[in-house]
């Protein structure tokens, strides 16, 4: 199978940097870049964790670059409360040999997708400041883009930052807008799927026993978070967000979809980042993920994370 040219937006948290290490493992990736927004960490801070994953993975040598350090209109906050002050749960870690490439991300974001057109795939994890920026720089880009997977939103279930919203959509609801108004190849991996893969059980226990320096950091990271949901509701489990975007980018086939529009809530009252389906609207179509294929996703993650 021909590898995938993939360009990866993050804002590296806990998750961002799990969703990393499990691409390095995989063979059918031809890494392109990785641009860094602010969402769970400053973009600084998560191009500095973003090679803290390429180096614990050893994977291949990336251009990692700095993006939009804030949102588009309405100044929201990191979440240190989630990932820690550094973004790793506070767990301590060596610091990368690799620095950042200079440039700015959503600039080399466009130029990538214009020199391969039709086949860049993009994979955005965090909020969707960079892509919007980089869609005002060239309104070509999703014609140049193959594919866009964003990780975000809750169209059918509840938000995970407010009652309404999805914490990459309500981060920077404005930017959202932007991006779901444009005609991408589009397709949405939102808490509708990402909380269909928890990290528990048989699962749990097997990652907390391997020895590989990715299923360590792995392990170390996501202990505050299995901890945080066994206090709030009694299930030891974590949540693999983007590591479940990022597998969907790569084999589509995980998952069952609707397509709809997606309208998204740009109000300052309580449904600010909500996402919802739209079928009557004049809007540009969104593949939806609603189920994924858990077992088959959970088996591939594990191979990933806890090989040597």
């Amino acid at each position: 199978m021909k590898p995938v040219p993939l360009w990866v937006d993050c804002d590296p948290g806990i998750d961002d940097v799990l969703a990393l290490m499990y691409l390095c493992g995989r063979r059918d990736v031809e890494w392109i870049g990785i641009s860094t927004v602010h969402g769970n960490v400053d973009a600084t801070r998560g191009a500095t964790n973003a090679l803290v994953a390429l180096e614990t993975a050893r994977g291949p040598s990336v251009p990692v670059l700095i993006g939009v350090d804030r949102p588009l209109v309405h100044w929201s906050p990191v979440a240190e409360d989630e990932h820690g002050r550094n973004g790793l749960g506070d767990v301590v870690v060596v610091a990368p040999r690799q620095r950042p490439t200079a440039g700015l991300g959503p600039v080399q974001l466009a130029r990538a997708a214009a020199a391969r057109p039709g086949e860049l795939v993009v994979l955005a994890l965090g909020p969707l400041t960079n892509l919007a920026v980089a869609l005002l720089i060239d309104p070509d880009l999703p014609r140049n883009v193959r594919e866009l997977y964003i990780m975000g939103g809750a169209v059918h279930v509840p938000g995970n930052t407010t009652p309404a919203a999805e914490f990459n959509i309500w981060h920077d609801p404005e930017a959202a807008h932007v991006v779901l108004s444009a005609p991408w190849a589009a397709t949405l991996v939102s808490l509708d799927v990402t909380e269909q893969a928890l990290l528990e059980g048989e699962y749990w226990n097997a990652l907390e026993a391997a020895q590989g320096a990715k299923a360590r950091l792995a392990a170390l990271m996501l202990a505050r978070w299995v901890e945080a949901r066994r206090i709030r509701t009694g299930r030891a489990a974590a949540g693999l967000h983007d590591p479940v975007a990022a597998a969907i980018a790569l084999a589509p086939t995980l998952a069952e979809y609707e397509t709809t529009p997606v309208r998204v809530d740009v109000s300052q009252g309580p449904d600010r980042g909500r996402t919802s389906a739209a079928p009557d609207s004049l809007g540009f179509p969104v593949r939806c993920a609603t189920r994924l294929d858990r077992e088959r996703f959970l088996a591939d993650f594990m191979t990933q994370i806890t090989s040597p």
